[in-house]
């Protein structure tokens, strides 16, 4: 079952996370309101979030189900993003802050593009998920 929300995860969020209007290069380029229920409901403080951060929490825990197949999807789907984050950026170790910041969000989006694919990288952002679920 964790296995199937990772897929999930994958499938039906980062297309999501990535749909804003413009452009943008960065994760923090754009941003959104939460209201006070979605913070709630995703367990996060901040009012104003990063678009892709929103987006992959309305995607992950609606993926989680209902009843939902982790105990705390909230908590699963933010650590599986900031994890898929931190290893973007550590991928493009070598490249300077912006590349490093542009190339990962890149990357982020086009983890869709590469759901379905077995390459090392798929693997990887499986096994964060997986592990988030734990």
């Amino acid at each position: 079952m964790m296995r199937h929300l990772a897929v999930a995860a994958i499938v039906l969020v980062v297309a999501a996370g990535c749909g804003s209007s413009g452009h943008p290069e960065t994760f923090n380029e754009q941003s959104t309101d939460l209201s006070a229920e979605e913070q709630a409901r995703y367990g996060i403080s901040d009012a104003s979030i990063p678009v892709e951060l929103r987006n992959w929490m309305e995607g992950c825990v609606a993926g989680a189900g209902d009843p939902p197949s982790v105990s705390n999807p909230a908590r699963s789907c933010r650590c599986s993003f900031d994890k898929i984050v931190t290893f973007l950026l550590d991928f493009s170790a070598g490249a300077t802050e912006e590349e490093r910041q542009r190339i990962a969000f890149e990357s982020f989006a086009d983890l869709d593009d590469a759901a379905e694919d077995a390459d090392p990288f798929q693997t990887q952002v499986r096994e964060i998920i997986e592990n988030c679920n734990a």
